[in-house]
């Protein structure tokens, strides 16, 4: 079976829980194309022989269970235990990502994301990886904490930033959909 999915502003939340048994899982508006080849479109079919590739774009996403911003403000919030003058912001454990943008690849049950992006006003991260169609995720990846976030880290925020003002903070996932483990590497 051949398919090609023209996505336009569809709810995220509800297509990941028509095509799975996953819930409570991602949100957003999905924008994009799929194409995708497999020997039937069953999902244990799709699991086991489907290929494709495509791109989406998610406006206001929320990855409901991976939550890399608030191990970021738990390693930040380490610093500021033994760096004087440097504070932790508030608002970086709740900040929401604007957009996410990513190429796909689907081959032997593996969705691989290998250009992900997610945008926000004073966040970015940027990371490449896969999403195991039996809910396995591994990816590697950074944040970007821009400057003026960095600016509210206090006046020793500068001396971990880079030439542009910025912290890049790398960053893994491992785990499943459900249970993820983020690693900030400190």
């Amino acid at each position: 079976s051949r398919a090609t999915l023209e996505l336009d502003g569809v709810r995220g939340d509800a297509l990941v829980e028509t095509a799975t048994t996953t819930r409570n899982a991602f949100a957003g508006r999905i924008t994009g194309r799929l194409t995708l080849a497999s020997r039937g479109l069953s999902w244990d079919a799709i699991q086991r022989t489907a290929r494709g590739e495509g791109h989406v774009t998610v406006s206001g996403p929320d990855l409901y269970t991976v939550h890399v911003k608030p191990e970021v403000a738990s390693m930040l919030a380490t610093i500021g235990k033994y760096a004087a003058g440097f504070l932790t912001p508030p608002s970086l454990e709740s900040t929401k990502f604007e957009r996410l943008d990513t190429s796909l690849r689907l081959a032997d049950g593996q969705l691989a994301t290998p250009d992900l992006t997610l945008s926000g006003r004073d966040a970015a991260i940027d990371a490449a990886g896969s999403l195991g169609l039996d809910k396995t995720l591994s990816y590697l990846g950074h944040v970007v904490l821009e400057p003026s976030l960095v600016r509210s880290l206090g006046p020793a925020g500068r001396y971990i930033a880079d030439a542009q003002g910025r912290v890049v903070v790398p960053f893994q996932v491992s785990g499943t959909i459900l249970d993820p483990k983020v690693a900030i590497d400190r």
